[in-house]
C-alpha cells in the first residue's frame, strides 16, 4: 500500500517524525508526504507522525487550529481510496513569573521587568521583548513545542539586580498565554538594591582627619573614603541584602 497527502502549503518544509514502519515515508518537495507500507493485514493500520522544519511565527494565529486535507491511499495498486486527514497545529508557551521578595510581605510580583527570547543566539522577534504587568508576568506563546531557548532580562527595573540568563523548554503541549493548555512556567527573582553613604566630620573643623573602610561578609573591600580628611565620606551604592562592615579610623 502506498500513501500520498498533499501536507498543508505553508511557506515552511514539514519532515517526517516517527512512522509505525522505519524508513516507509518520506516529504519531498517540502509538502509531499509519500509512505509505501507495504502489504497490511486486514483491518490494520499504519500512523505517520510529521511537523514543520521551523516554527510557525510567534503569536500566529495559526496555533490551535486544525489544518484539514485530503489523503489519498492505494491499496494494493488497485484500490484507490481518498479519505480526510487533518493536523493540528500545536504551539508552545513560556510564563515568566517576576517577584522580589518584600520586608513583612514575602515574594510580591514586580512590574516594568522586560524579557526576550533567544533562539541559536539570534532575539525572537516578534514579539520582541514582553514586559511585566502588575501581576509580575510576562508570556510568550506561539513557540515550537519542547524547545529549547534562552531567556534573558532586557529590561531591569530601577533599584533591583538583573536576573542571570536561563534556558528554557517551551511546554511540550499545547498552550498558549490566554489560558489554553499549561504553559512552562519560570519564576524569576530580583533583589531589591540598597545605597550606603557614611560621612565623619570633626565638632572642630580641621582639628581631626579621618578615613572609612568597608568590606563584605567575605572580607572583600567594597568602598572607602580615600587618605585622611576633614570630612571623610564613602559612598556605596547597589548593596544587596546582606552584612557589612565599616572601620573608622579617627586621627591616629
Amino acid at each position: 500500500m502506498t500513501i500520498d497527502d498533499e501536507l498543508p502549503n505553508t511557506v515552511l518544509d514539514w519532515e517526517v517524525v516517527s512512522e509505525d514502519i522505519v524508513g516507509a515515508c518520506s516529504v519531498t518537495g517540502g509538502n509531499s508526504l509519500h509512505c509505501d507500507v507495504g502489504d497490511l493485514a486486514p483491518s490494520s493500520s499504519f500512523s505517520v507522525r510529521v511537523q514543520i522544519t521551523e516554527p510557525i511565527a510567534l503569536g500566529s494565529e495559526r496555533c490551535g487550529e486544525t489544518l484539514d486535507n485530503t489523503v489519498f491511499a492505494d491499496a494494493d495498486n488497485a484500490d484507490e481510496v481518498d479519505d480526510d486527514a487533518s493536523i493540528s497545529v500545536i504551539c508552545g508557551a513560556i510564563q515568566v513569573n517576576k517577584f522580589t521578595k518584600v520586608p513583612g510581605n514575602g515574594d510580591q510580583p514586580l512590574s516594568g521587568a522586560g524579557f526576550t527570547l533567544f533562539d541559536n543566539g539570534n532575539a525572537i522577534d516578534p514579539p520582541g521583548e514582553v514586559t511585566t504587568g502588575a501581576d509580575g508576568i510576562a508570556c510568550f506563546d506561539g513557540l515550537p513545542v519542547d524547545t529549547e531557548f534562552r531567556l534573558s532580562e532586557t529590561t531591569v527595573p530601577a533599584g533591583y539586580t538583573g536576573a542571570a540568563d536561563q534556558q528554557v523548554t517551551s511546554s511540550a503541549e499545547n498552550a498558549d498565554c490566554a489560558g489554553e493548555g499549561m504553559p512552562t512556567m519560570v519564576d524569576v527573582e530580583n533583589i531589591p538594591l540598597t545605597d550606603f553613604t557614611g560621612t565623619l566630620t570633626a565638632q572642630v573643623p580641621g582639628a581631626t582627619n579621618s578615613t572609612i573602610e568597608c568590606v563584605d561578609d567575605q572580607g572583600t573591600p567594597i568602598g572607602d573614603s580615600g587618605p585622611f580628611a576633614d570630612p571623610a565620606t564613602v559612598n556605596i551604592t547597589d548593596l544587596e541584602p546582606g552584612t557589612y562592615e565599616c572601620t573608622l579610623v579617627i586621627d591616629p
